[in-house]
């Protein structure tokens, strides 16, 4: 028993990570995007971008949509049924998220994997790569709790009228949906462009899926001169720092 002890941590030890990595994320990029084509489903509370508008390719969903989702009732509604299925829902991505605490990002995540997929496509192309000063990494960071805190937000504005403020278009209803690349880079690999556009239905749609364009030019750019740029501004990330303690596997 010893003896095998040693031995699995011999070879724990001699593991090569990074091409262990690069495989796993192979695979966790196949079932959360390509999953639904052979009935994988799991769920909508996964802490990690899986996007609904990837159709029946998605092997799961992101719980930023469902949160966003369950946030948008009126105060009475949510001091009942929609309250309890509002904890419910946080009760179940947290269960998700504490199997795998940051791994999540930095094995499973799709934005994640294809900005490394971008990072190596700078390193074979002898493309120096840009950094941050630690004093700007600071305020950069910050910038996710914002969006975090908007996101939580601006759902509720729309059914409650905040600080007597008038109550928000329901356009705003799911905002980072809305400007999240993977909202329109996901669905591209299954071969589904058609998220590449600017809505001109109302004025808060044009804004918000341009925003959504600009964006996503953005995290192609970012990413390609800046390793994982985009997860200094993630606001998944934000709400996975909350639940990080008590989870299982610490990295």
């Amino acid at each position: 028993m010893t003896k095998n002890k040693f031995s699995l941590r011999r070879a724990v030890n001699n593991m090569n990570l990074v091409r262990f990595r690069f495989w796993f994320q192979i695979v966790a990029f196949a079932l959360i995007v390509y999953g639904g084509y052979i009935g994988l489903d799991l769920g909508d509370k996964l802490p990690t971008f899986a996007c609904v508008f990837n159709g029946e390719g998605t092997g799961g969903k992101c719980y930023v949509g469902e949160l966003q989702h369950d946030l948008k009732h009126p105060i009475d509604m949510f001091m009942g049924f929609a309250g309890y299925a509002f904890l419910i829902s946080l009760g179940m991505f947290a269960v998700w998220f504490w199997a795998l605490n940051k791994g999540w990002c930095g094995f499973v995540c799709p934005l994640g994997t294809m900005q490394d997929w971008l990072t190596m496509l700078r390193e074979k192309s002898k493309i120096r790569y840009s950094e941050y000063s630690w004093a700007n990494r600071g305020k950069i960071k910050s910038i996710k709790y914002i969006l975090l805190i908007l996101l939580l937000l601006l759902p509720v504005m729309i059914a409650n009228s905040v600080f007597g403020l008038p109550k928000l278009p329901n356009g705003l209803s799911m905002p980072f949906c809305d400007i999240c690349p993977g909202r329109m880079m996901i669905p591209a690999f299954t071969g589904h462009f058609n998220q590449f556009y600017i809505d001109f239905s109302s004025k808060t749609d044009m804004v918000m899926t341009a925003l959504g364009m600009i964006i996503t030019g953005l995290f192609l750019v970012g990413s390609f001169v800046k390793k994982r740029f985009f997860c200094y501004f993630c606001p998944m990330a934000a709400l996975q720092y909350i639940f990080s303690k008590p989870a299982l596997l610490k990295l």
